[in-house]
């Protein structure tokens, strides 16, 4: 059949998505938030669209037997974040290197995060409970480069982590993680339009800087998100979708700071995806609902995520 997407469907340009969920890193937790990096046609930009206006808003909860919060050492830990992430992206018609130029900026708020820990102390556990909410760190994406031709499309992003975000060293739980982090990725989408089947994958490294207030770096981390799906109409798509977050490198701090095995983490989760299109006008907008499932945890928080997205082009 001859399969046409409409403009809404394609215009879902990479739009990274970040929270600091409990994972392996100074106080078990990370820039990237995993499963964030993958979406329908994550690497196809628009070609009659400049500005693309998404917002995710995310639900996270989850569990740990054990685990490190900042200075806290946990016998068991439950998890609860509602975030919500402005995202706006810029698509220009300049090319570098063959490719089209693009930028974009991340915000991200916490509705509430809420930790229940059971805290293991000389004196035995004691429970400790910590809710917050305000900003977290922003991810600034100076360079994007777009490469496409027929079904092929590639995107090469640079982004940064600002440490920005609410934090303070004495707390077990934080918005912001107070160190700069670098995150090039590379996104991948394969689309053909005449049977709608797609693929689309993320590949990304993030190389954390030293936090001043407690010089601790956390290793580097790899992450490959992906997204395999079909365009069953103009209007419509269904997809499983899914991640893989791996620290390749030990923790580094004062002695005793960081655990003997150098407190790598890793994690993979799997779920289902869905995108519906439509016009308001002239706007072409998108809703996505995704769901992932933590299927193996290590060094940090397990759990489920739902995340609900709308995408509007101008």
């Amino acid at each position: 059949m001859n399969f046409s997407l409409k403009p809404a469907a394609v215009v879902l340009g990479a739009m990274i998505a970040i929270l600091p969920r409990a994972e392996a890193g100074e106080g078990g937790s990370s820039h990237y938030f995993p499963g964030s990096y993958g979406d329908f046609l994550v690497a196809k930009w628009p070609t009659n669209k400049s500005v693309i206006v998404r917002n995710d808003l995310f639900l996270f909860d989850g569990d740990a037997d054990a685990i490190g919060m900042n200075s806290v050492a946990t016998a068991e830990a439950d998890q609860e974040i509602w975030l919500n992430l402005l995202k706006v992206g810029y698509y220009s018609d300049a090319e570098i290197f063959g490719a089209r130029y693009g930028a974009a900026l991340v915000l991200p708020y916490t509705f509430g995060m809420e930790v229940d820990a059971l805290v293991s102390t000389p004196l035995g556990d004691m429970d400790m409970s910590s809710d917050i909410d305000g900003w977290c760190d922003p991810y600034l994406v100076p360079v994007r480069l777009n490469w496409s031709q027929d079904r092929h499309n590639t995107t090469f992003d640079l982004g940064v982590f600002a440490p920005w975000g609410d934090y303070d060293a004495e707390r077990s739980v934080n918005l912001g993680r107070n160190y700069w982090s670098v995150n090039p990725t590379v996104s991948y989408t394969y689309l053909d339009q005449d049977l709608g089947w797609e693929f689309s994958t993320t590949v990304g490294m993030t190389w954390n800087m030293e936090n001043p207030e407690t010089n601790y770096t956390s290793g580097a981390e790899f992450q490959l998100d992906w997204l395999a799906g079909r365009h069953i109409s103009p209007t419509t798509a269904i997809a499983l979708n899914g991640y893989w977050f791996e620290q390749i490198t030990d923790d580094e701090g004062d002695p005793g700071a960081v655990p003997a095995n150098g407190f790598r983490g890793r994690s993979v989760g799997i779920g289902p995806a869905i995108m519906k299109s439509f016009t308001v006008g002239d706007t072409p907008v998108s809703v996505i609902g995704k769901w992932l499932y933590d299927v193996e945890a290590k060094n940090r928080i397990k759990g489920n995520t739902v995340m609900i997205s709308a995408v509007a082009a101008f």
